[in-house]
């Protein structure tokens, strides 16, 4: 991947040494501050292997919630810029109380959401969104072949 191919994404993670954080390294395996494999621990109704398998996705990208997805600078910015502003915006927000969180399918897969409408959840996701829509490059269309344009 070419640097102008990168891609950059904002994403909450719960600190480490809180029940969240302990709760997603050990659901995935996976400590992604340290970048270390760490012991899963499962349900009783989920084999060790399976348990493996279903995370082994998220896994990859570790415990966290998707604040800005993920998309490529735009023309004139720099990832220096980015994470000046990412810093400035965290330091302008602070800690939101969410309501217990449940479990959901967002477009083929699972994830922990608020249990209940969470306005300042909400606010904070809106917010990270707009202020960082500025860094994000214009999506390229992709061109068809003459022949697949409909007539």
């Amino acid at each position: 991947m070419t640097a102008d191919q990168d891609r950059y994404a904002i994403y909450f993670s719960p600190d480490r040494e809180s029940a969240l954080g302990v709760f997603g390294r050990e659901w995935l395996g996976y400590d992604a501050e340290s970048g270390e494999t760490v012991e899963q621990t499962g349900l009783a109704t989920l084999s060790r292997q399976r348990l493996a398998e279903i995370t082994a996705e998220p896994r990859r990208y570790g415990f966290h919630a998707t604040l800005k997805p993920p998309f490529a600078l735009a023309e004139g910015r720099g990832v220096d810029e980015l994470s000046a502003a990412i810093e400035a915006f965290a330091a302008q927000h602070h800690s939101v109380l969410a309501p217990p969180l449940t479990l959901a399918s967002l477009s083929g897969f699972w994830a922990l959401v608020p249990s209940q409408p969470c306005r300042t959840v909400d606010q904070l996701a809106d917010g990270c969104v707009r202020r960082f829509d500025a860094f994000r490059a214009p999506r390229r269309l992709m061109s068809l072949p003459d022949a697949a344009v409909p007539v």
